[in-house]
């Protein structure tokens, strides 16, 4: 699904986000509980892999024991996997309906639920702190071209709502732990990939990386004070102002661990990438998938 998402940008005519022409005010979010919300111990990580043949969301725990295929839906493909606050329910993207649409389902796999219905294909999914939204991408045939957009829709499907347009690429939306902001990935010359942000409702939008490599992936530290993202095959982090730019070591796709003390990471060739563990100041990498082929997308 990502990959179908960079090869549509040789297409896209620049231009900058506009805010939705619908000014109705976002609905405050609920109150926000410890970091990410309260989560049932052990913390499972959740991702994608092709290890038995067609692209299926897995979980594990974070020693690598204990993996569960969680969809069973080939020859579709299933990804994007978001845990929710409480880690009861997982967000995720799937083409089983003909085009890629967002789902929700219990954290073993069961209720499997469609949220949204749109000709165009709607991607990574991302849930604000109290578990009631979701934020996700949505790429619209326009014509010739493409519209990037991004929603808030609620957790049951109801709500949805328009909070960008724009005729330049966005995708990965990552709500903050504060429930006030959206760190995104936008491409400013259709070329290079780099890490914004913006409020929650669509406005301030501002560039916090500003760097000729590619930049994706950007995941929130649990106190919001830090974004952890990719720059080209290697695992950076930031002060959530932009400032204190930092390498912690190779790999793709970072994402933070709900208690704040590791990271999650893939790497590898592209024929067999595997899911590490470290420490979030680099140190300590271990890997914690066994499986030939595709294994990334990870998420805790």
């Amino acid at each position: 699904m990502k990959r179908i998402l960079f090869a549509m940008l040789i297409t896209i005519a620049a231009s900058s986000f506009a805010l939705s022409q619908d000014s109705r005010p976002i609905p405050p979010i609920g109150p926000i509980g410890p970091p990410r919300g309260p989560y049932p111990p052990p913390l499972p990580i959740v991702f994608v892999s092709n290890r038995d043949g067609n692209t299926e969301i897995y979980r594990m725990n974070p020693d690598g024991s204990g993996t569960r295929r969680l969809t069973y839906k080939d020859p579709a493909v299933d990804g994007d996997p978001r845990l929710s606050p409480d880690g009861r329910r997982i967000a995720f993207t799937t083409n089983r309906d003909g085009n890629d649409e967002i789902y929700v389902m219990n954290v073993d796999g069961s209720s499997q639920t469609r949220l949204t219905r749109n000709p165009g294909n709607d991607n990574s999914p991302s849930w604000s702190p109290d578990g009631s939204r979701i934020v996700f991408a949505r790429v619209t045939p326009a014509g010739r071209i493409f519209e990037f957009s991004f929603l808030i829709i609620n957790a049951d499907g109801t709500g949805e709502r328009l909070i960008t347009r724009s005729g330049l690429a966005g995708t990965s939306p990552a709500w903050s732990p504060d429930g006030r902001r959206i760190a995104l990935v936008d491409y400013p010359d259709l070329r290079t990939s780099q890490i914004s942000i913006m409020n929650v409702d669509g406005s301030g939008l501002r560039r916090l990386t500003v760097s000729p490599s590619t930049d994706t992936s950007p995941d929130w530290s649990p106190d919001g004070t830090r974004i952890v993202f990719s720059r080209n095959y290697e695992i950076w982090v930031m002060n959530a102002d932009g400032s204190g730019q930092r390498r912690l070591g190779l790999g793709t796709q970072p994402a933070w661990s709900r208690d704040g003390r590791r990271i999650a990471f893939i790497k590898g060739p592209d024929d067999n990438t595997q899911i590490y563990v470290m420490n979030v100041d680099g140190s300590s990498p271990i890997r914690i998938s066994d499986s030939a082929g595709w294994n990334y997308q990870p998420d805790w």
